[in-house]
């Protein structure tokens, strides 16, 4: 059951290609495992993911990535299937993925840290990067339409990823 007020069509969401579709739609899936589905559609996230052609890795990636932003501090923005419009954590949701892929990660870092204290953040930089690879070499290149996030102006990085960071991963 949508635990959302219906939300009116947000128009910010045409700006989201496919491969943003899809990363916040299994999101959602994840979120929501007991949501019934349309007929004919791929029977939860794994499915989107065999479908989409990505392996057992990238699920790993996916599922630990999600257990880490499920435990921060507070529920997830995440949305029903049927939802016109995107919550603010499938936007950083996006803006992660994208970042990563982009190579830049201080910004995914930040990101992170807007869902949790940097410990965990330092746990879900690796699996977050695997799953960022494995969805460009699908051809699922996020965009970098995802907003800027304001509240994500205010927080002051303490330490960003680094070489040796990644080593420890």
């Amino acid at each position: 059951m949508d635990t959302h007020p219906p939300c009116p069509p947000d128009p910010r969401v045409l700006a989201l290609d496919t491969p943003d579709w899809f990363a916040i739609v299994v999101l959602r899936l994840w979120s929501r495992p007991d949501e019934p589905l349309p007929p004919g559609a791929p029977q939860g996230w794994r499915a989107g993911f065999q479908a989409a052609g990505l392996d057992a890795e990238a699920m790993q990636a996916f599922a630990a990535t999600c257990r880490l932003l499920a435990a921060a501090s507070r529920p997830l923005d995440v949305r029903c299937l049927h939802c016109r419009a995107v919550g603010e954590d499938e936007w950083r949701w996006v803006r992660l993925l994208e970042r990563l892929q982009a190579g830049d990660d201080a910004a995914a870092w930040r990101v992170l840290l807007g869902w949790m204290a940097p410990a965990a953040a330092r746990l879900a930089m690796a699996p977050a990067g695997v799953l960022a690879r494995h969805l460009r070499a699908a051809g699922l290149v996020l965009s970098a339409a995802s907003p800027d996030l304001p509240a994500l102006a205010g927080i002051r990085v303490t330490g960003t990823p680094d070489a040796g960071l990644r080593l420890v991963h």
